[in-house]
């Protein structure tokens, strides 16, 4: 590390104080050291998570698209962008089209994911609107005839079969399920 940043992080430790060995020192090297030690502190400043682009974030157009998995992914976009949860419910507008966004305009939106405002929470009135009676019949019915396919390992049909549960399901309230899966996981079956 550079001594006169060392020495600048110090001089602003104490609290906006001037350090006792910058008493000694004439004006224009205090302010030199003052102008260091507001470089140094704008640069650490800097340093801290920031919002990004690293991904970009998937659209929702509504129709045939699946809301949970939209939504997991724009979730997902927005953690590796580190999105703070106050800008989501903002951005989230940017990237809904067509009757997703004629959906939005005319909620009214306030937060992130509130399960105790279920109506303005995006996440809760999301899932509520997408996640429709028809959705989950189309759910239900791809879950009902799901089969092995040929060449397809156990573990691979596990995970189609509880992505399809999750939508069924999303409460969690799925014990016969969890049961049959972790018996399948007590086993070796990697065919």
């Amino acid at each position: 590390m550079n001594p006169l940043f060392s020495i600048a992080g110090q001089a602003t430790q104490n609290s906006g104080s001037t350090p006792n060995w910058m008493k000694d020192l004439n004006p224009q090297e205090q302010s030199i050291f003052e102008l260091v030690a507001k470089v140094k502190e704008y640069f650490n400043r800097s340093a801290k998570s920031r919002e990004t682009r690293l991904v970009d974030f998937p659209e929702f157009k509504g129709g045939n698209q699946d809301p949970v998995e939209w939504l997991e992914a724009f979730e997902r976009a927005c953690d590796v962008n580190k999105v703070p949860k106050n800008r989501k419910v903002i951005l989230v507008a940017f990237y809904l089209k067509g009757t997703a966004l004629t959906w939005y305009n005319r909620t009214n939106i306030q937060s992130w994911n509130n399960p105790l405002y279920r109506l303005t929470s995006f996440v809760h009135a999301f899932t509520d609107y997408f996640c429709n009676p028809f959705k989950l019949n189309q759910w239900k019915h791809q879950l009902r005839n799901r089969k092995q396919k040929p060449g397809e390992i156990i573990k691979d049909y596990i995970a189609a079969i509880e992505e399809l549960w999750k939508r069924v399901d999303p409460q969690e309230r799925r014990t016969e399920l969890n049961k049959f899966m972790n018996l399948l996981k007590d086993y070796d079956l990697n065919l």
